[in-house]
């Protein structure tokens, strides 16, 4: 077992190497030329914003998947449904330079809903 100084150390160096790298990608995309967003990824991306209000209220919930038991299906289920904001944020950020990323959420749905698939 750890020791709480060294687990403390351990993640304020991690933090700041996230938040360091953060800072590094965010400056390398502010210098990147951006084209305007096509009408069809900016209907979209609202689509997924206003998708993140009922995540909100049902997403935390979603570890109730492991009820069941530890399973394939549930760890899919979970893991799909919890990155889902991270997913949406990602689109946002890329959908400037890559207009194909703005479909990344879809694959959260995808997984969520063939997750059943997963059951033995």
């Amino acid at each position: 077992m750890t020791n709480r100084p060294l687990r403390l150390t351990l993640n304020v160096i991690a933090t700041s190497i996230v938040l360091y790298l953060g800072a590094a990608l965010w400056a390398r995309a502010s210098n990147i030329q951006k084209q305007p967003a096509l009408p069809a990824t900016r209907e979209l991306f609202i689509v997924w914003l206003i998708l993140l209000v009922p995540w909100m209220l049902f997403g935390p919930l979603s570890a109730m998947a492991f009820d069941g038991g530890d399973t394939a299906e549930a760890y899919v289920f979970f893991w799909s449904s919890i990155t889902y904001p991270v997913s949406v944020v990602l689109a946002a950020l890329f959908r400037r330079w890559s207009p194909h990323s703005i479909f990344l959420p879809v694959l959260n749905f995808t997984a969520c809903f063939a997750s059943p698939l997963l059951h033995k």
